[in-house]
């Protein structure tokens, strides 16, 4: 590598190599075969004459080569390429100066790549990372040379002297690095923080350096949720400048977001694991909205703004279900509702009520007179006049809210089904005393 021979052990000489002999006139006049230490000889030559000596570059072994020149034009043991002259005389008749030093040369690279289907492996029609920086380290942590990948992710390092390295990704790469196979063969992907190649004369080139990544991601959108309806429609407003937060699974924040004017977010280049999103509420514009929660997991669907987890595994790598809906939480009564302060047209809310039962038998209002021991069930209040009355005052309350038709609709047809389950139970009720007499 200096340009000069330090050992036969640590630097061997090349065996069956063809040197070649010309005159003043550069016609060939010999030629000789280096023998198994790399040496050679030319004899019975006339002195007083200047002879040329060079190696036929073609016979040397089939790895690349370097030819090395060293300090020292004319001194024993230095290498004199590409030709090196030699002037015997008969005073000086021998001469063995005539060396020529090689630095052997292999090759080592391969492949980036974004392993799409999560296999360990480079496969066709997965995509590469173009201009990445791969750098090539000796074996004392030295950087040696750097090079960059080309569109296909490919990249090379030539004309290396024989000995061991380390492949390190550098930089350029938008991804996390996936090796779960450890294996040196080609197209698996390596360990990127540094992948250890040796090359020799025997094996001068290593083309297993190759590098997987994959590339998660996460997110979707902000919005208020002008209807209240749980999911996000085309009616609906995104809010811009939200943040939202990314845990992983220790609790521990490792990034953060803002939407865009869309009211959309990403998190990118993601390795495989279980990650929970958060909203900064201050960030919110209306320090009223809360989190309005559809309950479903699909895409669109309002989640929980305080906590929200998604899983990314190596063959399940994009998530976009993070959708956030807010508004303010509106409360009422039979024909009340509250308006929302947030942009957007408010809708009144008919509460829901779930009423278990305890017995099978229905519970009735009764009343009582001191002149009777037992009690008559009272049907003034569940006969079908009173059930009309009922629904007309229902639409009357309705309508001074500001509800509209359908609305109002709705909320008689529910008061129909609860007093007319009511009235029926009266009406047996009251059958089975009129059969018992």
């Amino acid at each position: 590598l200096d340009g000069h021979r330090d050992a036969t052990t640590t630097e061997p000489g090349l065996q069956s190599v063809q040197v070649n002999l010309y005159n003043a006139s550069n016609t060939l006049i010999a030629t000789t075969t280096t023998d198994s230490n790399g040496n050679y000889m030319f004899t019975n030559l006339p002195v007083n004459f200047t002879y040329t000596v060079s190696v036929a570059t073609n016979t040397l072994p089939v790895w690349a080569y370097i030819a090395t020149v060293g300090a020292m034009a004319s001194a024993n043991d230095y290498s004199h390429n590409p030709s090196y002259d030699i002037t015997l005389t008969s005073i000086v008749r021998e001469n063995y100066t005539g060396d020529f030093g090689f630095s052997a040369t292999g090759t080592v690279g391969n492949q980036l790549y974004f392993d799409l289907d999560a296999n360990g492996k480079f496969d066709a029609g997965e995509t590469t990372p173009a201009g990445a920086t791969v750098g090539l380290y000796n074996t004392a942590g030295t950087l040696v040379s750097t090079t960059t990948t080309d569109a296909a992710g490919n990249y090379l390092f030539k004309d290396l002297p024989l000995i061991d390295y380390i492949v390190k990704v550098i930089a350029g790469v938008a991804g996390s690095a996936y090796f779960p196979i450890s294996t040196t063969t080609d197209n698996y992907g390596k360990d990127p923080a540094g992948y250890p190649v040796s090359i020799s004369t025997s094996t001068p080139s290593d083309y297993t350096a190759d590098f997987g990544y994959l590339q998660g991601k996460i997110g979707n959108r902000v919005y208020i949720d002008e209807n209240r309806d749980g999911q996000y429609t085309a009616s609906d407003t995104p809010i811009a400048g939200v943040t939202i937060e990314l845990y992983n699974p220790s609790g521990v924040l490792i990034a953060t977001t803002t939407t865009s004017a869309t009211g959309t977010y990403l998190f990118e280049n993601l390795p495989p694991m279980a990650y929970t999103l958060k909203v900064l509420k201050s960030t919110v514009p209306n320090p009223d909205y809360s989190g309005i929660v559809s309950g479903l997991m699909a895409d669109d669907q309002g989640k929980n703004p305080t906590g929200y987890i998604v899983t990314l595994t190596p063959s399940y790598v994009e998530d976009y279900t993070a959708d956030f809906g807010f508004n303010t939480i509106l409360s009422g009564s039979w024909g009340g509702y509250s308006t929302s302060s947030g942009s957007g047209t408010s809708s009144p809310v008919i509460p829901v009520v779930i009423v278990t039962p305890t017995s099978t038998t229905p519970v009735l209002p009764v009343t009582s007179t001191s002149s009777a021991a037992s009690t008559t069930p009272s049907s003034s209040s569940t006969t079908p006049t009173a059930i009309g009355n009922a629904v007309k005052k229902l639409k009357k309350r309705l309508a001074k809210t500001g509800a509209d038709s359908s609305t109002a609709f709705i909320a008689g047809g529910v008061l129909i089904m609860l007093l007319a389950s009511v009235y029926l139970a009266t009406k047996g009720k009251r059958g089975r005393s009129n059969s018992d007499k």
